[in-house]
């Protein structure tokens, strides 16, 4: 593992070695998520999706999924939630993955069990 710090110094390869969550249904408090694409396929016939949870100053912290083909934004049952979040996403210089956060004052994000549909929820 590296000290590196700078996620868009990272590697792909640096952001898979990172260790997983320590259980699958225990819920991640970050600031953010690194989208990583995996080269296997789900049921559904898309890629399957493993995210990286980044700490306050998107320092990466743990692998969050690896068997997830989408991603709810603020939930499953966001479309029936008046909450308006700040989404924003980007691309990493090094590694060309995506990251995603709250662009808003209080960008605190909640990523749910690692299932099939990957939940992300922000904090109000």
């Amino acid at each position: 593992m590296t000290k590196e710090t700078d996620i868009n110094k990272w590697t792909r390869s640096m952001f898979e070695a990172l260790p997983e969550r320590p259980s699958w249904n225990e819920d991640v408090e970050c600031y953010g998520i690194v989208i990583l694409p995996s080269r296997r396929l789900h049921d559904s016939g898309y890629r399957m999706l493993d995210f990286i949870a980044l700490g306050e100053k998107s320092t990466p912290i743990c692998r969050l999924s690896g068997c997830s083909d989408v991603i709810h934004l603020d939930g499953i049952s966001a479309m029936l939630s008046t909450r308006k979040t700040a989404w924003n996403i980007d691309c990493l210089k090094k590694s060309g993955l995506l990251r995603l956060w709250n662009g808003s004052k209080n960008r605190k994000l909640t990523a749910k069990a690692a299932l099939s549909s990957f939940e992300l929820t922000s904090h109000e």
